[in-house]
Parts: C-alpha cells; structure tokens; sequence
C-alpha cells in the first residue's frame, strides 16, 4: 500500500501495527511540532497543518474500522469524542481550580468524565487491540 492511499483515502483496511504506528506519529508530530510553532507563521498554514493532521486520522480510523468488519461511518462520532472530550476535560480542570460549584453540578462533571472515558477506553482497545477480522466480506462504506 503507498503512503499516499495509506494517509488520505477513506476506502481499505488496515491491522493493528499500520493504525497504530499513523496515530504515533500524528501524535508524536503534535507534540514536538505545535508548541514549537513560529510566531511568524500565518494562522492559515497552522488551519492547513490541523486539517491535514485530522483528515489522516479519521482516514486510517475507517480503514481500521473496515478492518474490524465495522461501518466507517463509526468514524464520525469517535472523532466527535475525541473532539468534546478535550473541550470538556479543559473546562473540566477549569472549575476544578478556584470556581465554586455545587455539589450537584461537581458530581455530575464527575459521571460525565468518568463515563466520557470508559468510552474512550473501549474506543482505544477496539483500534488497537483486537484483531481484525480475516477480509472476506466486502467492506462497507
């Protein structure tokens, strides 16, 4: 498989080792790369950088998710998570420090990290960890 349909086309499988060694990389790039990133450079080629970044992963995601006999479609509401979890884990750590809430409202944040990352786990183990299945049904879209 070429890097070119490998990174950017939504059709195919992938295993394991091909998902995870694109979704370390993307990672390790976000790491080094984001912080790093000059003053200098226009907001439009940090916006081209993030959409390439994510269009790569939720490309190897589908690819994963057909390998798994599952509809790519499945794509869309694990990038969505992802997405509402960061949002909600940086609000979530700012009324941790120094805003009064009630108890109520604290308890619920609780429930809704707590089950935000049990489904994250599964999310996690379904990618990485299971073995796909053996590619003699037709992929679905």
């Amino acid at each position: 498989m070429d890097y070119a349909r490998l990174l950017f086309s939504f059709k195919g499988r992938i295993n394991r080792a091909k998902y995870l060694v694109v979704q370390l990389a993307l990672l390790t790039l976000w790491l080094t790369a984001w912080p790093k990133l000059p003053i200098y450079l226009s907001s439009l080629w940090i916006l081209v950088a993030a959409i390439a970044m994510f269009w790569i992963s939720t490309a190897t995601t589908v690819k994963r998710l057909h390998d798994l006999d599952r509809s790519g479609y499945w794509a869309i509401p694990i990038a969505i998570l992802n997405r509402v979890s960061l949002a909600y884990y940086g609000l979530f750590l700012g009324l941790s420090f120094g805003v009064d809430i009630s108890i109520a409202t604290e308890l619920l944040l609780v429930m809704v990290a707590v089950a935000m990352s049990i489904l994250a786990t599964w999310i996690i183990i379904e990618l990485f960890f299971l073995m796909g299945t053996d590619g003699t049904k037709p992929v679905r879209a």
